[in-house]
């Protein structure tokens, strides 16, 4: 398995460290330059296994979040992933809008395991390579890639890719005016109404969507499957990027609390010797509503199985510091 070549002894105590989760990562990735774009700048593409599923990953290390995973053998943000971890059981059903490179792909074909149905869609040309590549050198056959994007209506659309070097930030709506109109690359994708291709009905089904404010799209598209099958709902919530794509925080929040859902904020603590994580959940205020930073959010139904599952990690009473972690 390929390994990069990595400069000094600060960097590979940074990767023994974050591999193992001890403590001190923060000053190890500070020493080695873990963080800093220009250290890495063609270095190319490292492989390693994967943190929970021991899937073989193929990372390119000048991409910010790619290297923070060849680190870590996971994404920076614990949080979403440990509440995938916590949602999904084998057999289950996970459909994963906006896949990117598939790290999170492999995590929900893991949990569900080869009687389950994984269904992973991503629109960027370039960037569904990569997570084809992951599928199938992984073996996963249970796994279903689609290179399209989910919208409410079908139609043709033009993802737009900011000259950050981050694969994920590609929008089906208009880039922000932070990016002053500059783009890396255009591409005309096809967007489709999801519940064309997702079954009605099923095992307990678990959504993750991360579309750069194309959310509240996507699931007016999928709103036959979400009213019958009610699944837990992993999404990001970026205000800038939903008044983009013409949306806004408060029309996303809203149609999922018309469908029933109650929304949390997800939490999660590593700890050393890759030992099992500490995860929480701290419910929202009714009306909350993200007023400028993005956050992350789980919904679910009461009722539901998912809420059976989820139920432990609840946190009841939301407090000052739940609803200035949610703005975070």
């Amino acid at each position: 398995m390929a390994q990069p070549k990595l400069k000094g002894l600060a960097a590979r105590v940074a990767l023994l460290v974050s591999r193992w989760e001890l403590p001190g990562r923060r000053y190890w990735f500070d020493r080695a330059g873990v963080l800093d774009n220009a250290n890495w700048a063609g270095r190319g593409h490292a492989e390693c296994r994967g943190r929970w599923h021991g899937y073989r990953l193929r990372l390119n290390l000048a991409d910010y979040h790619q290297r923070g995973a060849f680190f870590l053998g996971r994404l920076f943000d614990l949080p979403v992933q440990v509440a995938l971890l916590r949602a999904l059981r084998p057999g289950d059903e996970y459909l994963d809008i906006g896949a990117n490179i598939g790290m999170t792909v492999l995590i929900g074909a893991h949990a569900v395991g080869p009687r389950g149905i994984v269904t992973a869609i991503e629109p960027n040309p370039s960037v569904f390579a990569e997570l084809r590549s992951h599928v199938d050198s992984n073996r996963l056959s249970w796994v279903r890639v689609l290179e399209l994007g989910f919208g409410e209506n079908e139609q043709t659309l033009t993802l737009s890719v900011p000259p950050t070097g981050n694969t994920g930030a590609g929008t089906l709506g208009t880039l922000p005016p932070r990016h002053k109109g500059m783009v890396s690359a255009a591409y005309e994708v096809s967007v489709v109404r999801g519940d064309k291709h997702i079954h009605p009905d099923g095992p307990p089904l678990t959504i993750k969507i991360d579309v750069e404010g194309f959310e509240t799209a996507a699931f007016k598209g999928l709103e036959s499957v979400i009213t019958a099958r009610k699944p837990a709902i992993v999404a990001e919530v970026n205000p800038q990027m939903l008044a983009s794509s013409g949306s806004s925080a408060a029309e996303f929040l809203s149609l999922l609390r018309a469908w029933g859902y109650e929304i949390f904020i997800p939490g999660a603590e590593a700890r050393a010797l890759r030992r099992a994580e500490r995860f929480w959940l701290t419910p929202v205020d009714p009306a909350w509503i993200p007023e400028s930073r993005l956050v992350n959010i789980v919904a679910i139904i009461p009722g539901t199985e998912h809420w059976r599952r989820l139920a432990p990690a609840i946190s009841r009473t939301p407090t000052a510091n739940s609803m200035s972690h949610a703005d975070a």
